[in-house]
């Protein structure tokens, strides 16, 4: 039998076609999943993790009816309940314990929470603690200065509410790929993630933490289980979620 030699292509110009790499992860990072939080009890909880006082959070989120009014990050003690919370008035809330919250208010902020679409926020806090830029869907749109409560450390543990004691604020809406890194990047690399609208691989920007969400995650028959895809290695679990809040509905 004859042996058949399979050869790349040869253009016009005499060179060889080669097959299109897509961005991100060498042609390997897909994003299929994210998670739906129900606006009741919903929420993942990780160990505590300590961010320092420059940092960066950055997640993908879309809401599901009039608005979100619940957690994204939420701390642990009383005085530091929430990190990120997204009001009902399609406001970014930021707080790392006392008042006044620092409230991102700018109405490219407002507008772009308010679409019922998905979005890009990254929170990065610079300047030893002191101040916190807010950046949607890749562009920086207001900065607070001289937040409360500046030197105390960013320190987060539940996703989507706070909890467990009081178990309130629970988020209604999606989320997806949650990265978490103890610097605040630059305007450059927020773009980057932001990538024109579509999650990417974020490996190249050394996240400390990564939840990509649906992706990744697995589900024992209880509870979802979230691999930690940065160098942090802290898993998150799910708490009162169900398989069919893994959904395929993602940012793109």
């Amino acid at each position: 039998m004859p042996t058949t030699i399979f050869t790349p292509q040869m253009l016009r110009n005499g060179t060889r076609a080669v097959p299109e790499i897509p961005a991100g992860g060498g042609g390997g990072f897909t994003n299929t999943y994210s998670f739906e939080f129900d606006g009741v009890d919903n929420r993942i909880d990780t160990d505590s993790i300590d961010l320092g006082l420059e940092n960066t959070i950055s997640f993908w989120a879309k809401r599901n009816g009039t608005n979100f009014n619940g957690v994204v990050w939420g701390g642990i003690v009383q005085s530091n309940y929430y990190t990120v919370f997204l009001n009902n008035g399609n406001q970014i809330q930021y707080r790392v314990g006392g008042f006044p919250v620092a409230t991102f208010s700018d109405t490219n902020i407002t507008t772009t929470i308010g679409a019922d679409s998905w979005f890009h926020c990254a929170l990065v806090r610079n300047n030893s603690g002191a101040d916190v830029l807010c950046y949607m869907n890749g562009v920086l749109r207001q900065t607070i200065t001289g937040i409360a409560s500046s030197t105390n450390n960013t320190i987060l543990k539940n996703i989507g509410s706070r909890g467990p004691t009081p178990l309130d604020f629970e988020l209604t809406g999606n989320l997806d790929e949650l990265s978490l890194y103890n610097t605040g990047l630059s305007a450059s690399q927020i773009s980057d993630i932001y990538n024109s609208g579509a999650p990417n691989d974020l490996t190249s920007f050394s996240p400390l933490h990564w939840y990509r969400m649906g992706d990744s995650a697995t589900w024992d028959g209880s509870n979802w289980s979230l691999a930690d895809q940065g160098s942090g290695g802290i898993n998150g679990t799910s708490v009162n979620m169900t398989e069919s809040d893994r959904v395929e509905d993602v940012p793109s």
